[in-house]
């Protein structure tokens, strides 16, 4: 209900980002707002890139969770995250944002 009536009071020009968890939370939380709010939506540091700068700081996963980070994949409204997702599934890694702010 908060980010509706903040969407509704928004200029149509206003871009708006989510800064997330770059794992299987955080882009299940970016396609819910994208469903929900508006589909412009753009992940904030949420790309391969940050999960090779911050490789040390990554945690592994079961292949189960993969599988879910595959359903993911398939989501047409997170297309412009699969290089991310991809990457995650391939190497059997997240990262928690926290971890960026060392």
């Amino acid at each position: 209900k908060f980010f509706e009536s903040v969407s509704k009071t928004m200029p149509q020009d206003c871009k708006w980002y989510h800064w997330g968890d770059i794992d299987y939370g955080g882009f299940s939380m970016l396609l819910r707002l994208r469903k929900e709010i508006t589909s412009s939506i753009m992940p904030y540091r949420m790309s391969k890139y940050e999960l090779e700068k911050y490789e040390n700081y990554t945690q592994t996963f079961s292949k189960e969770y993969a599988e879910k980070l595959l359903k993911l994949y398939e989501e047409a409204r997170l297309e412009d995250c699969r290089e991310c997702l991809n990457y995650m599934v391939k190497h059997k890694i997240k990262l928690e944002q926290e971890a960026m702010l060392t």
